[in-house]
């Protein structure tokens, strides 16, 4: 279920009408009315007018590079989220973009649920974490607040990485979480270094392991190449 609130200011920078249409129909499914602008001096003019709560970007506009755009954008809290939507989708390029200053980073062609996804997870992100109520999928319930896991009326522990790492799965409701999200989600105090899969691997292991021991389910399923979702297999 999208939680994305329907006054949210989303600013689209892209030129091509036909990835323009695709995006416009996720973004108003959502009820969310988006901005589109064609170059980055525009999108300049529309940020400096009006503060945004995201920014989707395409990297390739005729001879422009879009993340040339991400140079002096607002400092936080009053910086945008920032999704990198592009057709420029190598493994360097992903990296670059993201040591740009891009918060997530989705290739072209993408599939509608992905984007949706992708542009509900940093919206959540950007808001203040102390807002956050408790998050519920599927019977599995998190304390944003104690940091506990709650499963049939009762609370259990959890560490502070598989309590980020839970957190982030929880708030996509089901959607595919890439692996870049999951490493800012789950370690924030690295936010310039590159995505280790295997380091991520391993905590989701761990995830796994505590959500099985305490619902005797297997929760955390893998999406090969594409990151993880939350989704729980029949009882063990």
């Amino acid at each position: 279920m999208d939680m994305v609130r329907p006054d949210s200011r989303i600013l689209v920078l892209e030129d091509e009408a036909v990835w323009k249409d695709a995006i416009a129909r996720v973004l108003v499914a959502m009820c969310v009315e988006p901005t589109f602008v064609r170059s980055v001096a525009e999108a300049r003019a529309v940020i400096a007018a009006s503060a945004q709560d995201m920014l989707i970007i395409d990297r390739m506009l005729g001879t422009e590079e879009g993340l040339v755009l991400l140079d002096g954008l607002p400092q936080p809290p009053w910086r945008p989220a920032v999704l990198v939507l592009s057709q420029v989708a190598s493994a360097e390029a992903r990296v670059f973009g993201l040591d740009a200053g891009a918060d997530d980073y989705l290739a072209k062609p993408f599939e509608a649920a992905e984007l949706r996804a992708r542009v509900t997870a940093l919206l959540r992100r950007r808001a203040p974490q102390n807002s956050e109520g408790p998050l519920v999928f599927e019977g599995l319930g998190l304390d944003t607040k104690a940091r506990t896991l709650v499963w049939n009326g009762e609370r259990h522990g959890l560490g502070e990485q598989p309590f980020l790492l839970l957190a982030a799965l929880m708030r996509a409701a089901g959607e595919t979480v890439s692996h870049e999200m999951l490493w800012r989600e789950g370690w924030p105090q690295y936010p310039r270094l590159t995505p280790q899969d295997s380091v991520i691997q391993v905590a989701v292991h761990r995830l796994r392991q505590r959500l099985e021991e305490v619902t005797g389910r297997r929760w955390v399923q893998g999406a090969r190449g594409r990151g993880y979702r939350l989704g729980p297999d029949a009882d063990r």
